[in-house]
């Protein structure tokens, strides 16, 4: 304890702990000068003279710390790598504090963060989240429809069929109604081309080899009888013979009472002369 010669009012002076015979006294480690008391810093380790009456200059490495009256190594304080002119620097984008003495987020500069939380935590834009590892905002992949996770490149990586879209933020591919009109486009086409395969295999199923000599082939036409048909057989051209059928045989004979004369050539059947 400093006892010196009252000069001011010592209860208004900082750091004195009152007066005693007339004098101020100044608290343990303090000095009286004139009109205050002055943190002596040659008692302090690694301080390169004083800055103010309440604390000293540090060594390179160093930071004045208030609450110890101290300068304390800067590697070990959370965040900070090392210091220069009694600040320390930080790592991760932070800044350092000169009041709180640490190494805090500057929220203020962090890409897509809105608010302070506190000395190392932000509050971020819709979409993204805080990384109490990398101190920044990054893409809440989780919370994006189609997105599996983060990639290196700060994007998300998205589902099977969808692709990345930056300008909205989220995973795009082909839509439901797409993928429905397909699936619909399908499902009918398929049983029609089916349907209509069918029909034309009954149809060829219809000519079968007919008893008739030379194996004719013959076509059956019962919705046909007696209906106009030019060309087919009948007493009169166009007429159809009620039961029977209309094919080419081997020769004029087998054709007879099948096919009307005015309409056979007898010369050739099935595109063959005989």
């Amino acid at each position: 304890m400093s006892v010196y010669r009252i000069v001011n009012n010592c209860s208004a002076i900082t750091n004195s702990v009152g007066s005693e015979n007339g004098v101020c006294i100044c608290r343990s480690g303090y000095y009286y000068t004139l009109s205050s008391c002055q943190l002596n810093c040659t008692l302090k380790s690694n301080t390169n003279g004083t800055a103010s009456t309440t604390a000293c200059t540090c060594a390179s490495g160093y930071t004045w710390s208030t609450s110890s009256e101290s300068c304390v190594l800067c590697s070990s304080i959370a965040n900070a790598v090392g210091g220069t002119g009694g600040a320390c620097v930080c790592n991760n984008g932070l800044v350092w504090s000169s009041t709180a003495y640490a190494c805090e987020v500057n929220c203020g500069s962090v890409t897509n963060a809105l608010s302070t939380v506190d000395t190392s935590t932000c509050t971020c834009k819709d979409k993204y989240t805080w990384s109490a590892t990398t101190y920044n905002c990054i893409l809440s992949c989780g919370s994006i429809s189609n997105a599996e996770s983060l990639n290196t490149d700060g994007t998300c990586k998205c589902n099977s069929g969808y692709s990345w879209k930056a300008s909205t933020l989220e995973c795009t591919g082909t839509s439901t109604a797409t993928k429905v009109g397909v699936g619909v486009g399908v499902g009918v086409g398929v049983p029609v081309a089916i349907a209509t395969a069918v029909g034309i295999a009954a149809l060829f199923g219809a000519f079968a080899p007919a008893a008739a000599a030379g194996g004719a082939f013959a076509l059956a036409a019962p919705a046909m009888v007696g209906a106009a048909a030019p060309g087919f057989v009948g007493s009169a051209p166009g007429a159809l013979v009620a039961g029977k059928t209309m094919g080419y045989g081997t020769g004029a004979a087998a054709n007879a009472g099948y096919m009307n004369p005015s309409y056979f050539n007898p010369a050739y059947t099935n595109g063959i002369p005989y």
